[in-house]
């Protein structure tokens, strides 16, 4: 087992790595290539996340380099041996049971971040395998190289793996019983998903972009002004209540607070881009204006609690999508001529943004 630190750099090492790998060969496709025949044999690609998450989930237990780990773990050990009743009055309904069930058979903590590690890891490529099929391995290399993706694998892992679970669900969009039961199990993994899942019903019957780019300037504009009483509200009727994130307002949590800038550029990048491909290149396609319309909800609502504590993870219910929001259409549709340069430029600017990041605060 490495040391906690070095876990973060080998991990973006691997990514950047596989990253060159792909970008060298999507330079070389024609575009017909691209968007037909670019599959590796489907073991070769599925190794990538079983490795991937047996790397993260045998990491060490450390809660200065990998936040919650070390609350899951006194938690873990806090129920350790005792008896296991199944109950559905829970927060999280199918986390809750499902450490609980690890737990009281007394399987090793290390067993249980292994478990959410594949769930996260292999779940999500599962979801990219269905939606893109051809190109899922490249859109799966967009995913790890995301800002918030090892933050998510290491630290919130429920909400990485309701966020893996979310991105089935997608998949199975044209199935509407299928694609409900997957929403259903994601927000048993984490109660925040109701935001995301709310938004994706919405989007899903209601697929006018101009009006959630509309909220989502509006929302920019209260946040701007400082307005919080929205924050206030949505506190009020969360699940959390009196100690609900939404509830404390500029608070010490060890983290910045205030009006982030810096959140607003990073969310706002494929929200420029779907404006380009839905005004200028008038795209049609149902599951993307699902993915898109509900990434700008999503945002939105975040910049209506900005100056509250944790933002981060309330910001982390959009930034999940930011990657397939940001592939899609790219890997889907023939929009430009010697279009593996637009995409290799487009997972490099992200990734270079995550590699950027990562040298400044670690």
């Amino acid at each position: 087992m490495l040391p906690a630190p070095l876990y973060s750099p080998i991990y973006l090492t691997i990514v950047t790595i596989l990253t060159i790998a792909l970008s060298i060969r999507y330079k070389k496709l024609s575009d017909y290539d691209i968007l037909h025949g670019v599959n590796k044999t489907l073991i070769f690609q599925t190794a990538i996340p079983i490795i991937i998450a047996l790397f993260i989930g045998f990491r060490p237990l450390s809660g200065y380099y990998f936040g919650d780990m070390s609350n899951y773990n006194i938690y873990y050990t806090s129920l350790y041996g005792k008896e296991f009743i199944f109950s559905w009055d829970k927060k999280n309904f199918l986390f809750d049971n499902f450490i609980e069930w690890l737990s009281a058979n007394q399987y090793e903590v290390t067993t249980f971040f292994v478990y959410c590690s594949f769930i996260y890891f292999l779940g999500t490529y599962i979801g990219l395998r269905t939606i893109f099929n051809n190109n899922s391995l490249y859109a799966f290399i967009c995913f790890l190289g995301a800002f918030s993706t090892f933050s998510y694998g290491t630290n919130g892992l429920k909400a990485g793996m309701a966020a893996a679970i979310f991105y089935i669900a997608l998949s199975y969009y044209n199935k509407p019983l299928i694609f409900a039961l997957f929403l259903w199990i994601s927000l048993g993994f984490h109660h925040s998903m109701i935001l995301p899942i709310i938004a994706v019903v919405i989007t899903y019957f209601y697929r006018n972009s101009r009006i959630y780019l509309l909220f989502w300037f509006v929302t920019l504009i209260i946040a701007f002004l400082h307005i919080t009483y929205f924050q206030t509200l949505l506190g009020e009727i969360s699940e959390e209540g009196n100690n609900s994130y939404l509830n404390n307002i500029d608070t010490d949590w060890g983290g910045k607070g205030g009006f982030r800038l810096d959140f607003i550029l990073y969310s706002c990048v494929p929200i420029i881009t779907g404006y380009y491909w839905y005004v200028r290149r008038n795209l049609k396609d149902k599951l993307y204006s699902i993915i898109y319309n509900t990434y700008i909800l999503t945002n939105g609502v975040w910049m209506l609690c900005m100056y509250a504590s944790y933002t981060n993870r309330i910001a982390y219910l959009s930034w999940f999508l930011f990657p397939l929001v940001l592939i899609y259409p790219l890997l889907k549709f023939d929009l430009f001529e010697r279009q593996g340069k637009i995409v290799n430029y487009t997972v490099w600017g992200q990734l270079l943004f995550t590699l950027a990041m990562a040298y400044l605060y670690y």
